[in-house]
């Protein structure tokens, strides 16, 4: 392992430990093994479904889709900075598939996903208005997370357009970018709306899916939480994996959840939060980079 991914890992468990020290995290220890186990596999099955639209995109047979996406869930033991898209397009070619279209197509998912997010968050807003009565000392985190996604569909936009292409390209000197721009193009101009209908529709079912892990994961530490609490967070914790740079948003969606679970409509003490938090990160980051490590042993 390099230094690298050395320092990766460890950036990942200081996030862990800072967490538990700063709340205390009790609940840590009597979490429910079976309750966990369902909150992974609901997240688990969030992944497959992201991955089917992903393959139905750019027609590709599932084996080889799930293979690829499962080595990009490296996470955690990925070089330092790498997320899923970079090792998603730099292993393609183990699957023969053309990197710049497995990227455009990575892309073209989290387009959908930005709306989708986009439709969640004003969901959330309108159920915080109705039901919280300091909402108004907290709506600037809300009206924020709708600015990011909408500003990441806007970059979606922006690298079809061959002038941003270029300015890419005398950036970063590659010629790949081009031939990226060309299959970005290709699925966006390409796609018919019966297609655009069944992504949507997979990438809602995976929504969902994520929804109840989130739910399971409370629920593994002995917290109830009413579905509108649930997908209040999730909307929150969702668009702030989508844009941000570490692996699955990894300190970014930690410290956005902190901060929604603490206030007024949620008022969860110190040790709930923590101990929350460290269960989601070990689901949504820990075991999927796990198991994105030993994918790599996955040969054709």
């Amino acid at each position: 392992m390099r230094l690298k991914e050395i320092a990766w890992l460890l950036v990942s468990l200081f996030i862990l430990v800072l967490i538990y020290q700063t709340t205390n995290a009790s609940r840590i220890f009597q979490l429910d093994p079976t309750l966990f186990v369902v909150s992974f596999a609901c997240y688990f099955l969030s992944i497959v479904f992201w991955i089917l639209a992903w393959g139905y995109l750019i027609k590709e047979r599932f084996i080889p889709s799930l293979r690829l996406n499962m080595k990009a869930l490296l996470g955690v033991f990925a070089p330092f900075g790498l997320g899923g898209d970079a090792i998603r397009t730099y292993l393609a070619k183990t699957e023969k598939i053309e990197p710049e279209r497995a990227l455009s197509a990575s892309f073209v998912i989290k387009f959908y996903k930005f709306i989708l997010m986009f439709l969640f968050l004003l969901l959330a807003i309108y159920l915080l208005a109705t039901n919280s009565v300091d909402f108004s000392k907290n709506i600037a985190i809300f009206i924020s997370m709708i600015f990011m996604v909408i500003g990441g569909a806007i970059v979606v936009f922006l690298l079809r357009l061959p002038s941003f292409t270029k300015l890419l390209y005398r950036i970063l000197n590659r010629v790949f970018i081009f031939k990226f721009n060309e299959q970005l193009n290709r699925h966006f101009l390409g796609i018919k709306p019966k297609d655009a209908v069944i992504i949507f529709s997979l990438l809602l079912v995976s929504t969902f899916l994520e929804i109840a892990a989130v739910y399971f994961a409370f629920a593994a530490i002995g917290q109830g939480l009413l579905l509108p609490h649930v997908l209040i967070f999730s909307s929150v914790a969702s668009s702030l994996a989508l844009v941000t740079i570490t692996p699955q948003g990894m300190g970014f969606v930690e410290a956005g959840g902190y901060f929604v679970l603490s206030i007024g409509y949620f008022s969860l003490a110190k040790p709930v939060i923590g101990s929350f938090l460290i269960v989601w990160n070990i689901i949504r980051i820990w075991i999927p980079s796990l198991i994105g490590l030993f994918s790599l042993r996955w040969k054709r």
